[in-house]
Order: structure tokens, then C-alpha cells, then sequence
């Protein structure tokens, strides 16, 4: 769905992070002693938010670079 949207968008780029929570297929809810998700299911707790950041910043500066920003924030 997003990335349908920011193919339509001129310049958008989508950052996915989900090779940082789901490995195989596989969404853990705890990942090295810290909760994933928040009580409603559908979204991510502070504090993983706060562990998946430096992704998410090395996505973002690939988006803008003009790179593939999925391979960016996995590394």
C-alpha cells in the first residue's frame, strides 16, 4: 500500500523497516528483551521504536541519496 502511494508521489521514497522486526516471515513480539509492540497490536512500543532509529536514520539518508533505502535500514 505504501509503497503503491510513494510510486505515484514524485520523489518519494518508502523506508521499510521490517527486516529490523520480522525475520522469515516471523513478527516476534519480544526481541532481545524488549517488547515490540504496543497493547493494541498494530503498532511498535517506544522503546523498540528507539532501538530500530539508527535503521531508520540510515534508511532516510539513503532515501535521500537516491539508494534503496530497504537495504540501507537493514544493515
Amino acid at each position: 500500500m505504501l509503497r503503491d502511494a510513494a510510486e505515484q508521489a514524485r520523489d518519494a521514497r518508502v523506508v521499510d523497516l521490517t527486516p529490523a522486526y520480522c525475520a522469515d516471515g516471523q513478527c516476534s513480539p519480544v526481541i532481545g528483551s524488549v517488547i515490540v509492540y504496543r497493547p493494541d497490536g498494530h503498532h511498535v512500543s517506544a522503546t523498540y521504536a528507539a532501538t530500530v532509529a539508527p535503521f531508520l536514520e540510515r534508511g532516510i539518508e539513503a532515501a535521500l541519496a537516491g539508494r534503496d533505502a530497504t537495504a540501507q535500514a537493514a544493515q
